[in-house]
């Protein structure tokens, strides 16, 4: 990756080059952060969120380094029906395509049935092992391949706990301390420190069930109702 007179950033061409060069690339670069968006139907149904992973933008750049030289290798190789994830294509020229079949079998009075396919968390299913033979079969390999491959070695995703109004969840007392341990032990790693005057713990249950949380020796209270941002949870 060279760099010239108005190179707006020397450093990071320098660590790109770096990973290029050793095959792997800072944690920080496979590391992203989940974020859930709204798609449609009851907002309290999980499974009609859908998450992206927002990356650093070190990594972005480099990942997009890296895939303009895997698309001159890929690009002709592609069915002429795929528009996605294609320069120059996307979902419009699908829509045209739909449309003129459409129009095409109504004037010559042919039936034309359809199935609109969706795939199941499509991204997440799918097998890092065959990517790597699919690129391998596209003719991607070498350092190019390896390259690829350190970005998704070592990919991890994190979820943010923000707000001063947390609420940790679990199926029992025994999980629910071991994670608030664990969210103690980070609070106190950033810094900040769990309150315990103004935390409390409560059960939903069909039977009363008593649940003792402590944090650093202290045992929280348990409430039959709190005020969560705004609103009044009851047990």
């Amino acid at each position: 990756m060279g760099g010239g007179p108005d190179d707006p950033n020397p450093g990071q061409r320098n660590i790109c080059n770096i990973a290029w060069r050793s095959g792997t690339v800072p944690l920080d670069w496979a590391t992203g952060v989940v974020v859930p968006l709204f798609k449609k139907g009851d907002r309290r149904v999980c499974s009609n969120y859908r998450g992206i992973t927002l990356l650093s933008l070190p990594g972005k750049v480099y990942s997009r380094v890296l895939e303009r030289r895997v698309q001159p290798l890929v690009e002709p190789q592609i069915q002429e029906e795929q528009c996605g994830f294609r320069p120059s294509r996307g979902t419009l020229d699908q829509l045209y395509t739909l449309h003129r079949v459409l129009e095409g079998s109504w004037e010559f009075a042919q039936p034309v049935h359809m199935c609109f396919v969706d795939l199941e968390k499509a991204f997440d299913r799918v097998p890092c092992g065959i990517l790597w033979e699919v690129l391998w079969e596209y003719g991607v390999r070498g350092p190019l391949l390896r390259a690829v491959w350190s970005l998704y070695n070592q990919s991890r995703s994190l979820v943010r706990i923000a707000s001063y109004d947390v609420v940790l969840l679990a199926p029992s007392s025994l999980d629910l301390q071991h994670a608030l341990g664990r969210f103690a032990a980070e609070c106190e790693a950033a810094g900040m420190r769990v309150s315990t005057s103004k935390s409390e713990a409560m059960v939903l249950d069909r039977k009363k069930v008593a649940c003792t949380l402590q944090v650093g020796g202290e045992v929280l209270p348990q409430v039959e109702e709190f005020k969560y941002l705004g609103g009044l949870v009851h047990e």
